[in-house]
């Protein structure tokens, strides 16, 4: 046919973090590296936002079951999708920055949008690519 009747936008953090790598590491490493990297951040956000309720050793579990969560895996494995996986690592960092704006504690407000966006377009875009976001 004649492509997509509706567009598909993709957040570009996934590409200019590969770039990035990409310039530093041959591009065999690039997948491992982004992987990585993104499983960490996904863990120490996890982290931040449980050790808010958690004990330290109960928090440091969180983070790991949260980082090693069989969605994250699935998504590698089986459709490579850096963007989705990113975006799902920030999601307890969007939750803990909604948290502390609603009870008034924090007032950067530019952190908080800047947190909304980017988690809010990664969302949509996933939900236009499986067709479940009509607009």
């Amino acid at each position: 046919g004649y492509g997509e009747p509706r567009f598909i936008f993709y957040p570009p953090v996934s590409w200019v973090l590969g770039a990035l790598f990409g310039s530093i590491l041959p591009w065999k490493m690039v997948e491992g590296a982004m992987i990585w990297l993104t499983l960490v951040i996904a863990g120490v956000s996890m982290w931040i936002f449980a050790r808010e309720w958690l004990s330290g050793p109960a928090a440091i579990v969180a983070a790991v079951l949260f980082a090693a969560d069989p969605y994250h895996l699935v998504t590698l494995y089986y459709r490579s999708d850096f963007a989705e996986l990113l975006a799902a690592a920030l999601l307890p960092l969007l939750f803990w920055s909604a948290i502390h704006v609603a009870r008034g504690e924090r007032r950067d407000v530019p952190w908080s949008a800047v947190c909304r966006t980017s988690a809010s377009s990664s969302i949509r875009s996933t939900l236009r690519k499986t067709g479940a976001c009509v607009e």
